[in-house]
């Protein structure tokens, strides 16, 4: 019972001096990173520019297309292109989803066919869920949205046509950033089909760019500690410039980190937020006010390129926690009292 209790303290003591585990991938260069494209016919020229910078970096890429011919074309809203697949979907290994680092959905008039297809939904949550990343953007986030329930809880960047289908899929929208990552998951912001812009305005080299620092596990945060400090808890947050050390990717400069305090069973409303004050890589700040819990604490890092990262679950406090410990401690002591008392007796009657 002793080692248990005292157990029991050493975890919450863990869980409340709270630090950064990043998730690990297997990527280790640009090179080792390989992306899977699903796209069907009409896809949108984003394509090709996507391609094209993942070609520029030296990253894999393989397109696997909803389609009954390895040649597709793309959308019609400009002058007629086409892309020859690397295999086609009804011949796809979903056992080999484990050789790709990111599943990547091109914007274009080919979500209504993609959105449509279980298989490629499927493919999508399965992907996820083996830690896979899973990069889109404009219309392409109604696609994902559509995956399961991957979007859930998960904060995503806001774009009007697919906004609707991410609150349903109980995703948090994003009003201010051209690209999220939240939980494995890019978005992007914009697009604009035969208007607006179309692709052009779409944030196109944030997205690739953001897909390969997730890959080989370039955070925007470098360290990331919380540790209780009297009734409050202090945040410490050291960043990182990724691009600096990604040869072809532009480098960035930090804007704005902040620690956001969650409940354990509301993923989408802050309890509180807080201002991360900082110069040069340091930010700090102090968590105030709590009583209760558990809380959840997540760190947001957002750049010059309007890029947020969320890295989820930093740490969990217990607002409540010396009392807790206060309790374990003196109910440790009772029972070892407890126990030296049966002790005592059962020698004292052996004696008589």
């Amino acid at each position: 019972m002793r080692n248990k209790a005292l157990f029991l303290i050493a975890v919450l003591a863990i869980s409340c001096c709270g630090s950064l585990t990043p998730f690990q991938v297997s990527a280790q260069t640009m090179s080792d990173v390989h992306v899977l494209f699903i796209i069907s016919t009409g896809f949108g020229w984003s394509y090709f520019t996507v391609q094209d910078y993942f070609d520029s970096w030296g990253v894999q890429t393989t397109t696997l297309a909803l389609a009954l011919d390895t040649t597709v074309s793309a959308c019609t809203n400009r002058p007629y292109r086409e892309t020859t697949a690397d295999i086609l979907l009804q011949h796809f290994d979903m056992n080999t989803l484990s050789d790709y680092d990111c599943v990547f959905i091109p914007a274009g008039g080919n979500w209504s066919s993609l959105i449509s297809s279980q298989t490629v939904l499927n493919l999508i949550t399965t992907a996820h869920a083996q830690g896979l990343i899973v990069a889109t953007f404009c219309i392409g986030n109604s696609v994902v949205a559509s995956a399961g329930s991957i979007c859930a809880g998960t904060k995503v960047a806001s774009f009007s046509m697919s906004n609707d289908e991410m609150i349903a899929a109980g995703a948090n929208i994003v009003n201010d950033a051209r690209i999220v990552y939240d939980n494995r998951i890019i978005t992007g912001s914009q697009g604009g089909g035969p208007t607006g812009g179309g692709y052009d305005a779409a944030p196109i080299y944030e997205a690739c760019g953001m897909v390969v620092k997730m890959a080989l596990d370039h955070s925007f945060a470098q360290s990331i500690l919380v540790t209780p400090s009297g009734p409050d808890y202090s945040v410490t947050v050291t960043t990182t410039d990724p691009a600096s050390t990604l040869p072809g990717i532009n480098t960035t400069v930090i804007t704005e980190v902040r620690a956001r305090v969650y409940s354990q069973i509301d993923p989408i409303t802050p309890i509180t937020t807080v201002n991360l004050a900082g110069s040069g890589d340091t930010y700090t700040g102090t968590i105030s006010g709590l009583t209760g819990g558990p809380y959840r604490v997540d760190i947001e890092v957002k750049d010059t390129d309007l890029i947020l990262e969320v890295i989820r679950d930093v740490s969990t406090i217990f607002p409540s926690l010396p009392v807790i410990i206060s309790g374990i401690v003196i109910g440790v002591i009772g029972i070892a009292a407890i126990i030296t008392g049966v002790i005592y007796l059962r020698r004292r009657s052996v004696r008589s």
